[in-house]
């Protein structure tokens, strides 16, 4: 059974956590009574199913994705592993390692076209983008294959 107790302007959710044996206090980060029950009420019902606690934790984005990259590169064939870390990249920018291009171990050309796309979108007008434009039709020409 857990309940809330407040310190300064802050609620916090109290509970006994039977593997230490001892008590331990999660914030809420809320001063709202109402906000801090619901929080408390999906704390306790956590609990009971033996699931992770919904409230937030200390684990930081970058460790987080790290860990998932090496999960889906383990599980997933390597296109689709490339896709999803391509999602990643795109949602969360490049915060760690495991979600740059580079990290795959070689380049292929769907990281080249993506590292120019992302260099080319950083400019606002159009007319700015040709030196760069130039140069990834370059990079592209040395990927085609010879003799076509």
């Amino acid at each position: 059974m857990a309940w809330l107790n407040k310190r300064g302007s802050l609620y916090y959710i109290k509970y006994w956590h039977v593997p230490s044996n001892s008590s331990r206090r999660i914030s809420t980060g809320t001063s709202t009574y109402q906000i801090a029950k619901e929080k408390l009420r999906q704390f306790e019902g956590a609990l009971a199913r033996g699931d992770d606690s919904s409230l937030p934790t200390r684990t930081s984005i970058p460790d987080a994705l790290t860990a998932y990259v090496a999960h889906i590169r383990a599980v997933k064939t390597a296109k689709s592993a490339q896709t999803d870390i391509y999602y990643l990249r795109d949602a969360f920018g490049p915060v760690c390692d495991a979600v740059t291009a580079e990290q795959a171990g070689r380049f292929t050309l769907f990281s080249i076209v993506d590292a120019l796309t992302r260099i080319a979108g950083e400019y606002q007008h159009a007319g700015d983008r040709t030196e760069i434009d130039q140069k990834a039709s370059a990079l592209l020409a040395l990927a085609a294959p010879q003799g076509v």
